[in-house]
C-alpha cells in the first residue's frame, strides 16, 4: 500500500547450522544508515572497519542482530580454515558505509565458494551463513563484489586496497 508506510516483504530462508533464519528482504529500498563498529564486533575493527551499513545482506539492522550470527559462527572464525574468512564475514555482516547511492561491496560468489571449499570439512553439509549462489558473480554488471584466491595472502592488505 503506497503511502501507508507499510512495505511489501519477501521471505527467504538462510541456513545457519541446523536452524533456519527467516530474513525479510524488502522489495522497496530502505534507507541505509551507518552504525559504529564497537567492541562487540572486534574482528571487523581489526580489518579497519569503523562503521557499517544497515540493513546488511542478511537484512539485519542492529549490532545485536549481527552478534547473533557471529555467535553462531564464532567456532568457524576461530578455526582459521581460510586466511580471508574474517574478511568474508565483515563484508557480509558489517559492510562499510560508503557514499550515498553506492551499494556496499559484497563478497563475490567465487569468494564464498573458495571459503566453502577450504572449510568444508568443518561445515555442516558444506553450509556457510549464506548460500553462495545468492551472492553476485564477479563479472556482474552494475554491482561490485570482492573475491580472493585460495592462495595464502594478506587479507588485511586486500581489504584496505578494495574496501576503502
Amino acid at each position: 500500500m503506497a503511502g501507508s508506510g507499510s512495505m511489501t516483504r519477501k521471505k527467504i530462508l538462510l541456513t545457519i547450522e541446523s536452524e533456519f533464519l527467516v530474513a525479510s528482504i524488502p522489495t522497496a529500498i530502505e534507507s541505509p544508515r551507518c552504525l559504529p563498529v564497537d567492541s562487540h564486533l572486534p574482528f571487523c575493527t581489526r580489518m579497519g572497519v569503523e562503521s557499517f551499513t544497515v540493513p546488511n545482506f542478511l537484512n539485519q539492522s542492529s549490532v545485536e542482530e549481527v552478534q547473533v550470527v557471529l555467535t553462531k559462527w564464532a567456532w568457524l572464525l576461530r578455526s582459521n580454515c581460510h586466511y580471508s574468512l574474517e574478511w568474508f564475514f565483515c563484508l557480509l555482516l558489517t559492510p562499510r558505509c560508503g557514499p550515498p547511492g553506492l551499494p556496499p561491496s559484497l563478497p563475490c560468489r567465487s569468494f564464498c565458494e573458495v571459503l566453502r571449499d577450504s572449510c568444508w570439512t568443518l561445515l555442516d553439509e558444506g553450509r556457510l551463513p549464506v548460500e553462495c549462489h545468492s551472492l553476485p558473480e564477479e563479472k556482474h554488471d552494475g554491482y561490485r563484489c570482492l573475491s580472493v584466491s585460495n592462495q595464502k595472502g594478506n587479507g588485511r592488505l586486500e581489504c584496505h586496497l578494495f574496501c576503502s
